[in-house]
């Protein structure tokens, strides 16, 4: 039994059965109406004063939404199911009748009306029931007139022992609806609690707001969700909602996110919906019962999070996202927008089995007619009124002639007056439209009456009961209501927005049926997603005839499928069939569906609009490109995306037929969108070669296209021709590669355009690349001026740089200028600081190019490198050294490489990326594994879009800080989530401080004497900008590369900053650290450095007797060992003498170093001229040059 909370033992004649908890059936709780987001909208449609209309009763396609959940609950096996309205239970009862889903079993305790309650004593704290059955479902309903929240609804059944869960339960709130089976969900949840108990909610997310991804901020004060959750765990560690007024950046608390025995990677979403469903556990009722300040159950994940309270005491909270590729689907209704992208969902069929021809309401049978959605039979359509695509025409509804209905639902007994026009509205039940009035992304509530020559703009909201006069233009974002505020309101909404309550403030006094309720924090402007459109369009317009179109006259009867005929539709099918393939690819770039399901998809509509393989190849690529450009903000990131669809833009391309069609489509396009104009050149290569277009194809469709289009092509066109002329001229020419950078050809082989968005392994570049080419490209920067202060004892002031420093006997400069040779880098400007810069000459000048293996290469190569010295002061940044040899560098781009590195990585493929990507900085970053990513003390925060990750290819990078630069929390800019509404942060990425900038970069670098570091400043301050920084550069070359610049050269347009991710088995690591310097030695050793060590080392004689030297161990020349001496994973300089009886072990031992009889070495390292006297132990140390230690030293 559970605890008795005030006036649970009161209510004596309600009776209510108890489960043992072990055999407690599955339960839901359900707010049928609360005082939360829906709040000023359902006292705005309330149709008379202080009867405030019920969220649960709002007609969702002409479907009250109660009956959604019911019968979704009882399809996911729920047994029992308690509805809690803070209004008249009289609406719920009205609403369930009219569905038949009700069979009584009679009303236990209390059944009474409002007025009745209300004259009860407030200290009985009784409250009304009553129980029904819905498809095997037990239903009860409680109303709670007292109850100002849904927290206070909790509270009230944690009181009750017969209405308290024992085992997990479901919990819907308001105005929610979903078409999976929540069991599935709820056993997810309780494996998870069997595992760890910590684990108290399972709240579902839908990916893919349509609403506000990507959307720059309005004036709007509608705030948009952002999440962040653990991407192993799907932890949820952050949930705030964000006023686009504000732009203060979301912080991320540390500890919270990243804290733990084990880093974690967390995934940042600002374009998912919260769709008011979660699975709890009974503890998460006596949380609202101890604390009176959650006033619904998102209060409760805030404060948890917020408060760091979930990570101290170790509560969780899961972030479960639909699976829409299962067909699952959910939201919530919050908003008039909401309530539009929920009726539009319902309508295009996402939500099933729940569609306008499920009969829900019995009283009401719809048919699907392909191009005009829904219609019920009684309803009376005249001749000349035009029915478009997405409408559902309810019971007996009238429409006048030359009436126009576009992707509206109009409810029972609605009449539509001759000439009006009604696009993208909700008209209830009994709605009456005068003739000539446009009604327009509205909603008009039961009862409401607009008059003649009326203008209904967007966002307005007509109360039950209220009307409009003639000739009336009815302002954006209005709302009317017959229904009175709540005395004790504070005037706001649940989103924070004020509004007026009197008519007599505005214009409209006496022209209106009831009190005028302005609220300006309803972005009416987001109705023009509805259902799938951004932006307008000519694609648009072409399928939306203008009012001077004639339209041809049809007869009722032509409505029936049947009836339809080639010639007497009202609708084109062309036209039909392109709005659908529209809606169709926008939904699937929005909601990320699998391009093989849009292409089965798309050959359904194929067939049902009997459409050739032409039509579909021109009409695919066309709608694809006109989405597309509206949810891309530059060049590459369109052609990314085309990239990824090439399955589906090209799957109906068989002949010259369809070629041709598929490039009137591209002209088409390009025609449509400015950004598509721009890459056509790209776009035209691309099909090109991929051997989709033919050459003859090319130029028979050059021969009809317009002049603006043939213009735009010009650059694929001229290069097409001059490539035909040379193959013509020289047939036996080597078949190479041949590009086009900076708009002129390079290479001496086949012509090839290459343009920017594209992969690597889509635009092989590597082979046709010059060496000359590749030094007029580049310059190179070799900073070796570091003074390692991390490596002390082994590097100290006034003593060998740590450029000098020994891997596996080489100095540690060896390896970036080997790396730098194999790519064929000639010119190298080495930048060392006063102090080293004399010693590092001197090595390059007397050793490095004797060195075995360098003249191996050189021979092989037939070339002689070109190393410049630069000398600067002590002290500088990196960012300073690289701005003091500016004028040094004359290529296109800098690569930049710190002194510290030791990797196998190709900067041939870097580079190569780093121009198809058209990018101003790419960095190198290495995927460590959890185990050393998990160790390390200082790392990186990595914020790259949610994506998978393709081998040799760049992704863009968002986010970039070190852990040294972040103090409690993590902030994420405003812009990076309106640019990139999922990324992924990642603390499991090593920088190895390889750099490839642009020359705007090095104008920035030059501009901005403050950033004296690069990868604190420089690399920090591109990533935060990219999307708003202009560079003033005037030495970049125009290209034609499909670009993001801005065509004035003067004023270039965002930065590109990418990362070239390489995983674990790709070695690159930095020597700054004792730790990493004896991994480094011990990691070449074993090969990790292809190339880089000679064949096989000298071992020379005298070695004592039973001495063992391991084949992960490097020994130098002039090595002494005596007997039963053993050396494992260790590397030995020159000239060193090793005892009897001595074992070194994972060690460094530097030259000239003597180990007498007995000693044991292990992880440590003993620098230069160090005598270790006998029987000494060493472990994990670090002997500085000349030390001399006493016998039995122990360590």
């Amino acid at each position: 039994m559970g605890r008795e909370g005030p006036g649970g033992g009161s209510n004596k004649g309600v009776s209510l059965l108890k489960a043992n908890a072990d055999e407690e059936p599955l339960r839901a709780i359900l707010f049928a109406h609360d005082h939360g987001a829906l709040r000023a909208m359902s006292d705005t449609v309330g149709g008379s004063p202080g009867m405030p209309f019920s969220a649960a009763c709002i007609p969702l396609v002409n479907v009250p939404v109660v009956v959604y959940q019911l019968v979704g609950l009882a399809r996911s096996e729920v047994k029992d199911c308690l509805v809690l309205s803070t209004v008249s239970l009289d609406q719920l009862r009205e609403a369930l009748a009219a569905a038949e889903l009700v069979d009584p079993i009679g009303v236990s305790g209390n059944h009474r009306g409002s007025a009745a309650l209300a004259e009860n004593n407030e200290a009985e704290r009784t409250k009304a029931f009553e129980s029904f059955h819905i498809q095997g479902m037990s239903v009860r309903l409680m109303e709670g007139s007292d109850w100002r929240c849904a927290g206070d609804a909790l509270r009230e059944v944690n009181s009750r022992s017969g209405l308290r869960p024992s085992k997990d339960f479901i919990l819907i709130s308001t105005a929610s609806i979903f078409n999976f089976s929540l069991s599935n969900v709820l056993k997810e949840h309780r494996a998870r609690r069997a595992s760890d108990k910590n684990w108290l909610m399972t709240s579902i997310f839908r990916r893919g707001n349509r609403e506000l991804a990507g959307r720059a901020p309005t004036t709007s004060t509608r705030k948009q969700l952002a999440i962040a959750v653990d991407s192993s765990t799907r932890q949820l560690v952050k949930y705030t909602e964000l006023s686009p007024a504000d732009s203060a950046p979301i912080q991320i608390d540390l500890d919270i996110a990243f804290g733990g025995p084990q880093r974690r990677a967390i995934e940042v979403m600002a374009d998912v919906v919260d769709c008011g469903i979660d699975i709890c556990a009974p503890e998460i009722l006596v949380e609202f019962r101890d604390n009176f300040d959650f006033s619904e159950i998102r209060d409760f994940i805030r404060e948890k999070l917020d408060s760091g309270e979930a990570e101290i005491l170790g509560n969780k909270v899961c972030a479960r996202f639909l699976d829409s590729q299962a067909g699952e689907y959910a939201t919530q209704i919050v908003d008039l927008d909401s309530y539009a992208m929920a009726s539009a969902d319902i309508v295009n069929r996402w939500a099933f089995p729940f569609t306008p021809d499920a009969s829900l309401m019995p009283s009401a049978r719809y048919q699907f007619q392909r191009g005009r959605g829904y219609r019920e039979r009684s309803a009376y359509i005249s001749k000349s009124a035009v029915i478009e695509e997405g409408c559902v025409i309810g019971p007996r509804v009238q429409i006048g002639e030359s009436a126009r209905i576009l992707r509206s639902v109009l409810g029972e007994d609605v009449v539509v007056g001759e000439g009006a026009v009604i696009v993208d509205s909700q008209l209830w039940r009994e709605t009456r439209v005068g003739s000539q009035t446009e009604v327009r992304h509205a909603v008009l509530c039961h009862g409401s009456v607009v008059g003649s020559h009326c203008v209904i703009e967007d966002g307005c909201l007509l109360g039950s009961g209220t009307g409009v006069g003639d000739q009336v233009v009815l302002p954006r974002g209005t709302w009317l209501s017959l229904g009175e505020l709540d005395e004790d309101y504070d005037g706001e909404s649940s989103d924070g927005a004020e509004y007026e309550v009197s008519a007599t403030q505005h214009s409209l006094s006496g022209k209106v049926t009831g009190r005028v309720v302005y609220c300006p924090w309803q972005d009416s402007s987001l109705f023009n997603d509805f259902p799938v459109d951004c932006v307008e369009s000519d694609l648009e317009a072409e399928s939306t005839p203008s009012e001077s179109d004639p339209i041809e006259p049809h007869s009722d009867q032509d409505l029936e499928p049947e009836g339809l005929d080639s010639e007497s539709r009202v609708y084109d099918a062309t036209t039909a069939f392109m709005s659908e393939v529209k809606e169709t690819v926008a939904r699937a770039l929005a909601e990320k569906v699998l391009v093989s399901n849009v292409i089965l998809e798309i050959n359904g509509l194929k067939l049902a609009y009997d459409r050739s393989y032409g039509d579909c190849a021109r009409t695919i690529l066309r709608c694809f490109l006109s989405v597309a450009s509206t949810m891309t903000h530059n060049a590459p990131e369109l052609l990314d995306l085309v990239q990824s669809w090439k399955e589906a833009l090209t799957k109906f391309v068989t002949s010259g037929a369809e070629q041709l069609e598929l490039l009137n489509g591209l002209a088409m396009a390009s025609k449509d969108s400015d950004l598509v104009c721009q890459v056509l050149p790209s776009l035209l290569e691309f099909f090109y070669d991929l051997d989709v277009t033919e050459e003859e194809i090319i130029w028979k469709w050059e021969s009809t296209i317009e002049d603006q289009v043939r213009h735009a092509a010009a650059p694929f066109l001229t290069w097409l021709k001059t490539a035909e002329e040379d193959d013509d001229e020289d047939e036996d020419e080597d078949e190479g590669e041949r590009y086009f950078w900076e708009g002129k050809p390079r290479g001496e082989s086949r012509r090839r355009l290459c343009v920017c968005g594209f992969r690597e392994d889509e635009v092989p570049v590597k082979s046709g690349v010059s060496e000359l080419d590749l030094a007029m490209e580049f310059s190179v920067v070799l900073l070796v001026g570091g003074g390692g202060s991390r490596l002390h004892p082994v590097v100290v002031e006034q003593g060998r740089p740590k450029a000098l420093l020994p891997v596996c006997n080489r100095p540690l400069i060896f390896y970036q200028l080997f790396m730098l040779e194999q790519a064929g880098f000639d010119q190298v400007v080495v930048v060392a600081s006063d102090s080293t810069s004399a010693a590092i000459s001197s090595y390059l000048a007397q050793f490095y190019s004797q060195d075995q293996t360098v003249v191996e290469m050189r021979t092989r190569n037939r070339r002689e490198p070109a190393l410049r010295i630069e000398s600067l002061e002590d002290g500088i940044g990196t960012a300073d050294a690289l701005r003091a040899v500016l004028h040094l560098l004359k290529g296109d781009h800098v690569v930049v490489v710190s002194g510290d590195t030791v990797t196998n990585v190709s900067l041939n493929e870097l580079t190569d990326l780093h121009r198809v990507s058209d990018a101003d900085l790419t960095m190198l970053l290495k995927e460590e594994k959890p185990e050393h990513a998990a160790r390390s003390d200082v790392f990186d925060f990595v914020g790259i879009p949610v994506s998978r990750l393709k081998p040799k290819t760049l992704t863009e990078i968002v986010l970039f800080e070190s852990s040294v630069d972040v103090e409690e929390a993590l902030k994420i800019s405003r812009s990076i989530l309106r640019h990139k509404c999922e990324i992924s942060i990642r603390t499991d990425l090593s920088d190895p401080h390889i750099y490839v900038f642009s020359r705007p970069v090095l104008d920035i670098l030059h501009s901005r004497k403050s950033i004296s570091s690069i990868k604190y400043q420089l690399v920090p301050f591109l990533i935060r900008n990219q999307f708003k920084l202009k560079s003033s550069s005037t030495m970049l070359t125009p290209t034609l590369k499909a670009s993001n610049r801005a065509s004035d050269e003067n004023e270039l347009g965002p930065l590109s900053c990418r990362a070239w991710i390489v995983p674990p088995q790709v070695y690159a690591r930095r020597v700054n650290t004792i730790a990493s310097f004896l991994e480094t030695n011990r990691e070449v050793a074993g090969g990790a450095v292809p190339g880089a060590l000679p064949k096989k080392f000298p071992l020379r004689e005298p070695f004592g007797e039973r001495s063992t030297v391991s084949a992960d161990s490097i020994i130098g020349s002039d090595v002494r060992m005596g007997d039963r001496s053993s050396l494992k994973k260790s590397i030995v300089g020159d000239h060193c003498s090793i005892g009897n009886n001595v074992k070194i072990t994972n060690s460094i031992i530097m030259d000239h170093v003597t180990i007498a009889d007995g000693c044991q070495v292990a992880g440590s390292v003993v620098c230069e001229n160090c005598h270790i006297q006998s029987r000494c132990t060493l472990r994990d140390c670090q002997v500085g040059e000349s030390v001399t230690t006493v016998s039995s030293w122990i360590m």
